[in-house]
């Protein structure tokens, strides 16, 4: 039998050092997070929900700054906290560019895996090959001109010009374009799998409709959303356009709030595909969350 004192030293110890683990309590929901923002798109996402939030808060945070002044409650017309977040938007946007690099992995093992895949009709696998070359030249493109940009100049100007790097910016833009548009198409393709898969059984259709209907609607408004700007940037009258007029423009917080949530309820279906896995679920969207989420395969 231990001693008193080291009796004591242990119930110490699971007091003081388990205080903090022990009013943890278990959370699938925690679990789901950790799952979640684990991968890449998920802490992209995170990332640029708040990037253009931020785009969108800071000017209001300045409008009332100026309008405090006028009515003499503010000493100066500058806002600190709006200085603040634009900085972290310009931060998180960088971030995000260079986590680009390891972003063009997922889609080098989806062109394989088309290649390797069983598609539903001839025209599908059309669609998703020239999606998956088109994100690959965005990628590229996206490095090139990013690596030009006076944030990260590692190319020098004797190799790659000013309008080179901004040509590349612009063609890079112009292929996510296609792929967005590919993107509806396929999506609208997959809808009407999805509701005559539906209508096939009763008794899974509750659960047909979340598993299914709800990530192609969401997936359908981030797309139309995501053309908005394609469509915006793929003119050069862009570059006329204020940064604050393109956020606008562009529905910032609808876009990534939709993103994000898109992929929390596929990693969520992901996370429980071992309890079970509809029959009459859609083979693409399986085979879309097998090369953007590597948590599909633990």
């Amino acid at each position: 039998m231990a001693p008193k004192s080291l009796l004591t030293l242990y119930g110490l110890n699971d007091t003081v050092l388990g205080l903090v683990g022990g009013s943890i309590p278990q959370s699938e929901g925690l679990d789901h997070a950790v799952r979640y923002f684990g991968t890449w798109s998920g802490s992209d996402k995170l990332m640029m929900t708040v990037q253009y939030t931020g785009k969108i808060v800071a000017p209001t945070l300045r409008l009332r700054a100026l309008l405090q002044y006028t009515d003499d409650l503010r000493d100066a017309p500058f806002s600190p906290t709006a200085d603040g977040l634009s900085k972290l938007s310009e931060t998180l946007s960088a971030a995000r560019r260079v986590s680009g690099l390891w972003g063009i992995l997922p889609i080098i093992k989806w062109l394989s895996s088309i290649e390797r895949s069983n598609p539903t009709s001839r025209a599908q696998l059309t669609i998703e090959r020239i999606q998956a070359l088109s994100m690959l030249a965005f990628y590229i493109l996206e490095t090139i001109s990013f690596f030009a940009s006076p944030a990260a100049p590692l190319i020098p100007r004797s190799v790659l010009s000013e309008r080179g790097a901004a040509r590349a910016s612009l063609w890079s833009v112009r292929a996510w374009g296609l792929y967005t548009v590919l993107q509806i198409v396929h999506l609208r393709n997959d809808w009407k799998e999805a509701q005559e898969e539906t209508a096939r059984s009763r008794e899974e259709r509750s659960r047909a409709r979340l598993l299914q209907r709800r990530p192609l609607r969401s997936g359908r408004r981030s797309r139309v959303s995501s053309l908005r700007l394609s469509l915006i940037w793929r003119s050069c009258r862009a570059l006329f356009i204020g940064p604050l007029l393109v956020v606008y423009l562009r529905p910032s917080i609808p876009l990534p709030c939709s993103a994000l949530s898109l992929l929390w309820l596929r990693s969520m279906v992901a996370g429980r595909r071992h309890a079970y896995r509809l029959p009459h679920v859609s083979p693409y969207i399986y085979k879309q969350w097998s090369v953007y989420h590597p948590f599909f395969h633990a």
